[in-house]
């Protein structure tokens, strides 16, 4: 062999890893690229294009129109609608942006628990179970951004020891919290790990500062799982309860375990504050930045009960749960299948991954065309989550002597972490809530399998290939059905053909009688203001019309004395044109009185299958 081939060949192998992020980033481009255009829930559309447009008008959330959110999105899709024009692409055209830099990210935590070529297949997986089954530019999908960006940082504070990474890490928790409350979640399991993190001293430790750091994890233990508590509580349900409570009250009990079992040699109290505040800092300063256009009398207010009081209101119009029977049939039926994995024999343990790899492609066929085999399938990877965090966690509390302690502590870290991000599934369990957290939990069976002296290799990559091609095949095209999209051909004339639509393909009902519904309204509507209610923002946005009220979704608004005040805002805005929603998601129908009133004061009218549309001659 050539001398210069040989002295190549460490070279070559340093390059695989950049070479296979390189791959893996690029096939996700392409796949994302697909489907950034397709699928849509016109509510979700309408309700972020129109906070974006009123932002854009010099509005302030909270302060000027009741956000259903916190307000950063508001801003974020203001900022792409300047770049990339007024409509609704745009919005997905900034989040494809995030989602280029999160695959770096998932793939820098996934490296850190195996071989590259590892790392790069569970990145597919994640990226499979991620965006493209639902590219709207919700903030739930930020939340799971931004968490990763702050596990990343962690983990490079683990590795560099530089203490600006917990600032990092702080600032993306904090920035999360700007797009949704529920990036709150994430700070929580983040501060957890925190307590229990070690670093690398010598220093003495005295009983009193060991105590202290006793004390200190014990009330922050609590008070998270009182207040995981008393948020299930608001909405309870037995499956529910245990499926979400569960792994937050494994990971508190772990803290607790390990803060009475450490031997850390560091002066214990003020390292572990010391982090907190760090971390606690960086969180602080974006939000701080956030509030100074609250800065007035009663705004500060307003935004307080638009982010922290109004959303308790949505416990009461979008519930959405799981059964008992449901929670206790997957989660055993995944436990089970852990236990036949572990004890078949190693003699036959590679026919059994074979098998699985084979039957993989018919699984999923199978699973498409027939919904009983679907739902079996989704219960047991659904219920898998509770059941890694908690076995997970057991793994490291009997102190698995392959792994080494900085090892460990990643692995606890991702595990609290996806323990509370999964909350973000609560109170509205849907399917796609799952993907709002399915890559942190790939992420956790690859790193819990770490743990494991001899895991099965050829049957796991069976259930792999098992998991990929169910969600490639089954799960994102099920979410286009649930749309009514999914025997559309890519060659079709999309029903969706507004200016405003920004060329998203968008078939079948629902996009055809939202076309049909905007140019009614532009036929008929006269000035710059129209009324439309229960629950359509998307009716403002794409007509380009504003609203005259501050409410985006019916439900969120004060009951006492709304019809006089929607009839003045009408009056003061000389509103000429009102459309009704016969068939809203969320909110109940339109009052009786107040539907009297414009039955009296809007007596032309034109129907769609689910919208009335009256105005005045």
């Amino acid at each position: 062999m050539d001398k210069s081939a040989i002295d190549q060949t460490p070279r070559i192998r340093n390059l695989t890893p950049q070479l296979l992020l390189a791959a893996v980033w690029l096939l996700s481009a392409v796949y994302m690229a697909m489907e950034i255009r397709r699928s849509w829930l016109p509510h979700d559309e309408g309700v972020l294009a129109q906070s974006a447009e009123r932002v854009l008008l010099g509005e302030v959330p909270h302060r000027d129109f009741d956000e259903i959110y916190t307000g950063g999105l508001s801003y974020l899709n203001a900022g792409a609608f300047r770049l990339f024009g007024t409509n609704l692409a745009s919005m997905r055209y900034m989040l494809y942006l995030f989602f280029l830099a999160w695959v770096p990210s998932l793939y820098y935590i996934a490296s850190r628990f195996g071989a590259p070529w590892v790392a790069a297949s569970f990145t597919l997986l994640a990226v499979a179970w991620s965006v493209p089954n639902y590219t709207t530019a919700m903030p739930s999908w930020y939340n799971l951004f931004f968490a990763t960006f702050g596990l990343a940082a962690l983990f490079r504070h683990f590795e560099t020891r530089q203490h600006r990474w917990l600032f990092v890490a702080g600032l993306c928790g904090g920035i999360s919290f700007l797009f949704k409350l529920s990036g709150l979640y994430y700070v929580a399991g983040s501060l957890l790990f925190l307590l229990v993190a070690e670093g690398k001293g010598n220093a003495r430790v005295t009983r009193v500062e060991r105590g202290g750091c006793i004390a200190l994890a014990v009330l922050c233990v609590l008070a998270y799982e009182v207040s995981v508590f008393s948020l299930l509580r608001k909405g309870f349900h037995p499956g529910s309860f245990l499926y979400f409570f569960l792994p937050t009250l494994t990971v508190g009990a772990a803290v607790i375990w390990q803060r009475l079992q450490s031997q850390n040699r560091d002066r214990e109290f003020s390292s572990v504050l010391g982090n907190l505040l760090l971390f606690g800092a960086g969180v602080a300063i974006p939000v701080l930045l956030f509030l100074i256009p609250y800065l007035r009398p009663g705004a500060i207010a307003d935004f307080v009960r638009g982010v922290f009081v109004l959303p308790g209101k949505r416990l009461q119009y979008t519930v959405k749960t799981q059964s008992l029977l449901r929670f206790l049939t997957g989660a055993a039926a995944d436990l089970m299948f852990l236990i036949a994995i572990f004890k078949t024999p190693r003699k036959i343990r590679g026919a059994v991954g074979s098998l699985l790899v084979a039957a993989a492609l018919v699984v999923a066929v199978v699973a498409r065309k027939h919904p009983a085999v679907f739902d079996g399938i989704w219960v047991a990877i659904w219920n898998m989550l509770p059941v890694v965090i908690v076995a997970g966690v057991l793994l490291l509390m009997a102190k698995a002597t392959n792994v080494s302690p900085e090892q460990r502590q990643k692995i606890f870290l991702l595990l609290a972490v996806t323990a509370a991000c999964n909350l973000v599934q609560f109170p509205y369990s849907a399917q796609i809530y799952f993907c709002y957290v399915a890559p942190l939990l790939i992420l956790c069976v690859l790193a819990a399998g770490t743990l494991l002296e001899a895991p099965p290799r050829r049957v796991l990559s069976g259930l792999f290939c098992v998991c990929l091609l169910y969600a490639l095949l089954v799960v994102t095209p099920r979410f286009k059905f649930n749309r009514r999209e999914l025997h559309v051909s890519r060659g079709s004339t999309p029903d969706f053909v507004l200016p405003r639509a920004g060329g998203l393909l968008l078939y079948g009902a629902d996009a055809k009688e939202n076309t049909d519904l905007v140019n009614l309204v532009d036929q008929h509507a006269r000035g710059k203001y129209i009324y439309a209610t229960p629950d359509c923002p998307q009716v403002y946005f794409l007509s380009g019309f504003r609203n005259p009220t501050r409410t985006l979704f019916d439900f969120l608004d004060e009951q006492p004395g709304r019809t006089q005040r929607i009839l003045a805002a009408i009056h003061a805005r000389n509103v000429n044109l009102v459309v009704i929603n016969l068939a809203p998601d969320f909110s109940g129908p339109v009052p009786q009185d107040l539907r009297e009133v414009l039955e009296r004061e809007f007596p032309e009218q034109a129907l769609t299958p689910n919208y009335e549309v009256r105005w005045k001659p």
